[in-house]
């Protein structure tokens, strides 16, 4: 069990990021029909105002998983107080203890009750069938934070969100954690490689963070190919802003790099557009509030 008291100056930092363009979406589409919705997936106890302790789930739960769960608890009540209001909240939390925790905020705010919409379970599933909504054809508008605790979200996922063509993503991705499941001579578990394809949604990551060594590896009187590690964390940022690109109608180009007090990147905040018409204004929004790097 992890326990931890004051926030990190660096998390309150981005949830001003994450708060700053809530208010500029909510005035950019405030006059036009849209239903506007806010969606966090991984949601928490909606709280960020004091020491939570909570028990590691994920393989890749790291002390990384801890301070990026601080991140996720402002976000859910900051939306909540954006003004003006969003038509729809909608909060996604797996597990139990924390979901009762966050169930207490239609009390907390019951102007906003029937507004808020609780969802007890995993977070890929949810996101997935939120996303087979007909998001254009219901004139339906939305702002998704992506916050895992870990390396849980799939390839498959985003690719759900980025196929409404109507949902705006900020997302946080696991770089420390990726960097560290990269072993420096390629050889990786299965466990481990399947979970970077699902994340990644290829293979071709391999090939983009590995060379083969010139020398070669006699193995049971084999020849047998080596690898070495030829990535840094700015590499691995460059490939998942790549993999959003693929997918979402426009991606920020300035994604930020979050440190901790030691100056060791952790994650990568990054923001990626749905809709196509949408997309120039919503990334020129998103680019200034990332600021320059």
């Amino acid at each position: 069990m992890h326990e931890f008291g004051n926030i990190d100056s660096w998390t309150r930092d981005k949830l001003e990021k994450v708060r700053r363009y809530l208010d500029a979406y909510l005035v950019a589409l405030k006059n036009t029909s849209f239903s506007l919705e806010y969606i966090d997936a991984f949601a928490g106890t909606g709280f960020v105002s004091r020491p939570i302790q909570f028990q590691a789930q994920s393989l890749f739960d790291t002390e990384d998983s801890v301070v990026v769960k601080d991140f996720i608890d402002g976000s859910a009540r900051l939306a909540i107080q954006t003004i003006p209001a969003f038509s729809r909240y909608t909060f996604i939390e797996k597990h139990s203890e924390r979901f009762q925790q966050l169930s207490k905020l239609r009390d907390e705010f019951p102007q906003l009750a029937e507004r808020i919409y609780l969802i007890n379970e995993d977070a890929n599933s949810a996101v997935q069938r939120l996303c087979r909504i007909d998001w254009l054809g219901t004139n339906r508008r939305a702002v998704m934070f992506l916050d895992p605790y870990g390396a849980q979200v799939s390839w498959e996922t985003i690719e759900a969100i980025a196929a409404t063509r109507a949902i705006d993503l900020w997302v946080l991705f696991p770089l420390s954690t990726v960097n560290r499941l990269l072993n420096r001579n390629g050889k990786i578990q299965n466990g481990r490689k399947k979970r970077l394809d699902l994340l990644f949604g290829q293979q071709d990551w391999f090939d983009k963070f590995y060379t083969e060594a010139q020398d070669r590896l006699l193995f049971d009187g084999k020849d047998e190919a080596r690898f070495e590690k030829r990535t840094s964390f700015n590499e691995i940022s460059e490939y998942f802003q790549e993999r959003l690109r693929s997918s979402f109608a426009e991606v920020a180009p300035n994604p930020l790099i979050l440190k901790n007090s030691h100056n060791s990147p952790l994650f990568l905040l990054s923001f990626a557009a749905g809709n196509p018409r949408g997309a120039p204004i919503a990334v020129k929004i998103a680019r200034h509030i990332l600021g320059n790097q």
